[in-house]
C-alpha cells in the first residue's frame, strides 16, 4: 500500500508495521482496521478503514505524527497498543 500524507510518500511494504487490527469491513469506527507504521526516516504513520454504513464507500483516513498515531491508538486501541509504540504509560 501507498500514501500520500501531507505531499509525502509513504510505503506499507518499506516500514515497519507496529500495530494492526480491527476489520476494514466493519460498519462501525469502533470496529474498523486501524494500522500503524514507521517509516524508514523515523516518521510514524497511519491508516485507518471502515464502513459508516452498508451503503456508503468505505472511509478512509491516512494520517502521520506522533501525536495523531496515539490519538488514534488511544481511541481504538488498548494500553498494550499504546506502549508497544510509545513504550510504557504513567498510571493515573
Amino acid at each position: 500500500m501507498e500514501a500520500i500524507i501531507n505531499g509525502k510518500k509513504f510505503k506499507s511494504d518499506t516500514s515497519e508495521k507496529l500495530v494492526a487490527f480491527g476489520n476494514g469491513q466493519a460498519a462501525y469506527a469502533t470496529d474498523g482496521l486501524l494500522q500503524v507504521y514507521r517509516s524508514p526516516k523515523g516518521t510514524l504513520w497511519g491508516v485507518f478503514k471502515y464502513w459508516s454504513n452498508q451503503f456508503g464507500p468505505q472511509n478512509t483516513e491516512q494520517f502521520t505524527g506522533d501525536s495523531i498515531v496515539r490519538s488514534y491508538l488511544e481511541r481504538y486501541g488498548d494500553v498494550a497498543d499504546v506502549e508497544k509504540v510509545f513504550g510504557e504509560m504513567e498510571e493515573g
